[in-house]
């Protein structure tokens, strides 16, 4: 008999704005194996096809995001990946970045579980 585990959601998404065109993302790993995370964002504003996306180290937990819009909010996902490729992996909530926040404040934090 074969197991597979499935990764789990990444936890505590805390999202900073580093600059006016920077955010900083950091989350909690979650328990389990995870192969990579990818950390999806998009201008709030815009559809869900100009979404980009990061691929991480899973041993990192924390990604700069840069050459963002000084005016826009930001949707921010984190997804951990499973190392079995024929498993889904779990999503973090949304986070919506707010273009409002100063320089270097916590914008949002998810604190899912």
């Amino acid at each position: 008999m074969v197991c597979r585990v499935r990764a789990a959601e990444p936890l505590e998404i805390v999202v900073l704005r580093s600059s006016c065109t920077q955010l900083s993302v950091s989350w909690t790993a979650p328990p389990g194996p995870v192969a990579k995370y990818g950390v999806f964002y998009c201008n709030a504003e815009a559809s869900a096809i100009s979404r980009c996306c990061l691929i991480i180290d899973p041993t990192e937990t924390t990604v700069d995001i840069g050459g963002l819009d000084p005016h826009a909010d930001y949707m921010i996902q984190v997804v951990a990946e499973a190392a079995d490729a024929r498993l889904p992996g779990y999503a973090s909530d949304v986070v919506i970045c707010n273009k409002m926040t100063r320089s270097g404040n916590p914008l949002l934090r998810s604190n899912h579980k």
